[in-house]
């Protein structure tokens, strides 16, 4: 599936015939069916026309019901709708023989109607061999008319109406060609007005340029900015934040405390001059009273400039401040429901756990807060019925049973028990996991013997008497048999060698002779051994797996007569 070349896509209710004008226009072979859903995927066909090459895709059908209610088989006829730059051919079963009404159809058409825009759309009014268009009812025409009116684009007004038959052909390439032409002549005008530079006028127009009216009383959020309402003769007040107002005040008193206390020092220097040259009591008690008085001022102002300055200090600490009050980074965890002072009704709801909403309904109200507890109960009420069970079933058991079986079955629990116990003794004592060393298997083995019967003991000894005599037919037999140094054997069995004690095997023969039975293959098979032994020889390789290859010398050095030239090149 390709989405770059010219498509034409059919889609429609099910048993349309949608799959059939597929294999009329194109060389493809779609499985056609009298049932629904025979086609469960799109399907690609190719055709030429107006020696180009086309591209024709067929959907599944589609189903008059909500989106969330499609399945896969439909979701696939909706996304190449949606996604595909094509043209499309939407078939209407006017026999209504599909198993859907025209009323159905027309509304599958009005639910995905949304999915045609900017697209070529032509209408298909097929099976009309059964029933014509003139044949149908007044308000079927009028449903017709509506589908083929709904549809509106900027390069076709409305959407054309066909008739058209697979059974007798009628039609057939008069919707091909329509849907072709249109699809064609929307390419053809799109490229021109690109080059017109329609793509610049088609970027203006999704800019929307907002023009405020009279915004001088509206909230401070909303007001535009000051070039916007220049250019619409708005009157709009500039707005000062009250910290801001209060933080310039509090600099301005400052500045004329400062001035005030520099204007009182100035004074009391010029009445002490006044004092040292001798002037006269009225001009010095003049300077007096006006030191006072700005010494006052000064004070005066310094204390509204310092309470000013207290009134701006107080502002919010920062979030790097609150972090490193909060233990630093990787401890502090930042307190977001500070934020929501003044957005709530009351102040008092920031603390509230934030409801977790799910189908419209709060989680919180289906949670039972002892529901720990109340599952633990119901684990101990089924361990006790479980044991009540197991109870009553024994008791029902041991009632069936006779006095002289019950106390049979009882005793084989017993040694049972008993024996288990026994069991995990042994295993878990070092007694029962001692390994005896060898240097005292040979004692303990004797001490054996000693408690053994006198029946044991010739039967033991008939043992080695025939194992003595055996082996000494064996070495008159084979000399070979037995590595003894003397003639006198008395310890015959206890002075044998591994050779004498142990069963004798053949050497088995050579891989070369066990893998060929038949002389035949053996020999053809020596026969590729020497062929591959003379290549590899002929190669100076190692073996089969050697790989290594030597220098490659040029065609032109190496082939042809030596000339009367240098001999270098050779």
């Amino acid at each position: 599936l390709d989405p770059s070349p010219r498509t034409l896509l059919v889609c429609g209710f099910p048993n349309v015939g949608k799959s059939s004008f597929m294999n009329k226009i194109t060389r493809a072979q779609v499985d056609v069916q009298p049932y629904a859903f025979t086609t469960k995927s799109l399907y690609v066909g190719h055709m030429d026309h107006r020696y180009l090459r086309w591209q024709v895709i067929d959907t599944p059908g589609i189903l008059d019901h909500e989106l969330e209610k499609r399945n896969v088989i439909e979701m696939q006829a909706v996304t190449a709708l949606a996604h595909l730059p094509c043209a499309i051919l939407f078939f209407v079963d006017v026999s209504e023989q599909c198993g859907y009404t025209l009323e159905q159809q027309s509304s599958l058409y009005h639910s995905i109607r949304a999915l045609f825009t900017d697209k070529q759309l032509v209408i298909v009014a097929n099976k009309t061999d059964i029933i014509a268009l003139n044949d149908l009812s007044p308000e079927h025409q009028q449903l017709l008319k509506n589908m083929c009116t709904a549809h509106t684009n900027h390069d076709q007004q409305h959407a054309p109406l066909i008739e058209m038959s697979n059974i007798t052909e009628t039609g057939v390439t008069q919707v091909k060609d329509t849907a072709c032409d249109l699809l064609l002549a929307a390419r053809v005008d799109k490229r021109k007005s690109f080059a017109a530079g329609a793509r610049v006028r088609d970027q203006m127009q999704r800019i929307v340029v907002a023009k405020p009216t009279k915004m001088a009383h509206a909230p401070i959020g909303t007001r535009p900015a000051n070039n916007i309402c220049k250019q619409n003769n708005i009157q709009s007040k500039a707005h000062i934040p009250e910290s801001v107002k209060a933080a310039r005040r509090a600099l301005r008193l400052e500045k004329e405390a400062q001035l005030a206390i520099e204007e009182a020092s100035r004074v009391e220097s010029a009445l002490d001059t006044a004092r040292e040259h001798g002037a006269r009591e009225a001009a010095v008690l003049e300077v007096s009273e006006r030191a006072q008085r700005a010494k006052e001022r000064a004070e005066r102002l310094a204390a509204q400039a310092a309470s000013n300055t207290t009134m701006t200090d107080e502002k919010k600490p920062t979030e790097r401040e609150l972090m490193w009050l909060g233990g630093g980074p990787g401890v502090y965890s930042a307190d977001l429901s500070r934020e929501y002072k003044g957005m709530l009704r009351h102040d008092e709801y920031i603390s509230d756990v934030i409801p977790e909403i799910m189908d419209g309904k709060n989680v919180a109200d289906f949670v039972d807060p002892d529901i720990i507890t109340r599952l633990s109960q119901l684990e101990d009420e089924d361990l006790e019925a479980e044991l009540a069970l197991d109870e009553a079933e024994r008791l029902e058991i041991e009632a069936s049973l006779s006095p002289q079986e019950l106390e049979l079955m009882l005793a084989i629990r017993a040694k049972r028990k008993l024996a288990r116990q026994k069991s995990q003794a042994k295993q878990h004592t070092a007694q029962g996991n001692h390994i005896i060393p060898r240097s005292k298997r040979s004692r303990i083995e004797d001490t054996v013997d000693e408690d053994l019967p006198d029946s044991t003991h010739r039967a033991r000894d008939a043992v080695i008497q025939r194992g003595r005599s055996r082996s000494r037919s064996r070495r008159a037999d084979n000399d070979d048999a037995m590595d003894t140094t003397s003639d006198h054997n008395d310890d015959l069995p206890r002075r044998a060698t591994k050779k004498a004690r142990t069963r004798s095997t053949s050497r088995p023969p050579p891989r070369s002779e066990a893998a060929f039975p038949d002389p035949e293959q053996k020999k053809t098979a020596q026969k590729v051994e020497r062929k591959m032994a003379k290549k590899v020889s002929r190669l100076a390789k190692a073996g089969e797996i050697n790989r290594k290859t030597g220098p490659k010398l040029e065609r032109w050095r190496v082939e042809g007569k030596m000339g009367l030239g240098t001999r270098r090149s050779r």
